[in-house]
């Protein structure tokens, strides 16, 4: 079972996509705020992240960084800030993907197995 960071702020879109996401045989730590991941990501051994770059107390990117800093995984962007400046600061910070808000739900788990299918060895 892959573990994943989610940190979204929106209650009402993390809830559907924990609920989701774990019906795809995902495991989902849930965060709403950048301090909250943080605390997260030191305490557990995560093979992917999907982060929204609005948050209420800083933004994705700072999380992205931290990622960076600490191994290599998955990081897939998912949100509302879909100018070119977003997109290639979120690639050069090595995303994985990078899904605009609003988006279907399908396509975010397409493309979250093709980021797996990619980043793992066969």
């Amino acid at each position: 079972m892959r573990e994943l960071l989610l940190l979204e702020d929106d209650i009402s879109l993390g809830e559907t996509l924990k609920e989701r996401l774990e019906r795809e045989d995902y495991a989902i730590s849930w965060s709403r705020s950048l301090a909250e991941a943080k605390q997260e990501f030191q305490a557990k051994r995560f093979n992917g992240a999907i982060i929204d770059i609005g948050l209420p107390d800083g933004d994705g990117f700072e999380m992205a960084r931290e990622i960076r800093l600490s191994r290599p995984i998955p990081i897939l962007f998912l949100t509302a800030m879909n100018s070119a400046e977003y997109r290639l600061e979120a690639y050069e910070l090595g995303a994985a993907d990078y899904i605009p808000k609003p988006f279907h739900l399908k396509e975010l788990l397409l493309r979250l197995e093709r980021v797996f299918l990619k980043s793992e060895p066969p």
